[in-house]
């Protein structure tokens, strides 16, 4: 348009020429209009696009969001339900224990083989809930697969169990017959 605009001034002098020029400029002057149409439907479609773009980034951020908070519902759920298992292991047994030893109180000088009765219930229900309790444990992982508790001492480690309650104060002497190995 502006070229048009200066071959219009510089042909001033020829009239023919001068017309020429005056209907190029008028004819690039109506397709303005168009080509502003078509700058404007360029910018639209890449508005958009980025706007599509940004919406699904979104969608995919808010879905990632999600699983996530699945994921750690399922673990509270898990948690839980595992500490409300070993209130019922530890309540149930306790209970059992109190109730055999003030049964084996009150007999142990009248009747020892009903107190001996009592006390070794008291054995078979603590071991057993112990065991019950290391199993839930158990059930605990870390993230790696691996167990997120140590089993308790077994024999092996009497011996530094001995040096701990020495440690703590308390004259430990261990005799150990046989193989504490297994």
């Amino acid at each position: 348009f502006c070229l048009c605009l200066i071959d219009a001034i510089k042909a001033h002098d020829r009239d023919a020429r001068f017309l020429d020029v005056i209907d190029r400029m008028v004819d690039q002057a109506q397709q303005l209009p168009n080509m502003l149409w078509g700058l404007a439907a360029v910018f639209v479609a890449a508005f958009a696009v980025g706007w599509k773009m940004q919406s699904r980034r979104r969608l995919i951020e808010l879905a990632e969001q999600g699983k996530v908070a699945v994921a750690q519902q399922a673990a509270a759920h898990e948690r839980l339900r595992i500490a409300q298992e070993l209130h019922d292991v530890v309540a149930h047994s306790l209970g059992v224990i109190a109730v055999q030893a003030g049964a084996g109180r009150r007999v142990l000088d009248a009747d020892p083989v009903e107190a001996r009765r009592a006390f070794d219930n008291i054995g078979q229900t603590s071991r057993a809930a112990l065991t019950e309790i290391r199993g839930l444990l158990g059930e605990v992982r870390n993230p790696d697969g691996t167990p997120a508790y140590r089993p308790a001492p077994g024999l092996a480690d009497l011996a530094r169990l001995a040096n701990q309650v020495t440690d703590a104060g308390i004259d430990v002497t261990l005799e150990v017959e046989g193989d504490v190995e297994r």
